[in-house]
């Protein structure tokens, strides 16, 4: 959704005909799931270190992406690249 809308604001500010109101929209939009985005890491964040077994296996997450450069990107789009990793990290 987040790539989405800053396509739609992308657009939005290359266009004279679009509207200043929707401009602005757009970006309160954004801002709104920024801010939705950060809530829900830090309760996520929160449930994981209740729970020993999720707070280990992203512990080796986390571990494991500062030490693997990402493979370039293919046609199937940039989450292959991380696929492994995260195999990896589900056990």
């Amino acid at each position: 959704m987040q790539t989405a809308e800053k396509n739609r604001q992308h657009a939005a500010g290359l266009s004279k005909a679009i509207p200043a109101v929707v401009r602005r929209d757009l970006a309160r939009s954004l801002r709104a799931q920024e801010r939705a985005i950060e809530r829900l890491t830090r309760q996520a964040r929160k449930l994981i270190a209740q729970d020993p077994q999720l707070a280990e296996r992203f512990e080796l997450l986390d571990s494991v992406r500062e030490s693997v450069k990402p493979a370039p990107c293919n046609s199937w789009g940039s989450w292959a690249c991380w696929r492994p990793v995260w195999r990896l990290a589900s056990g």
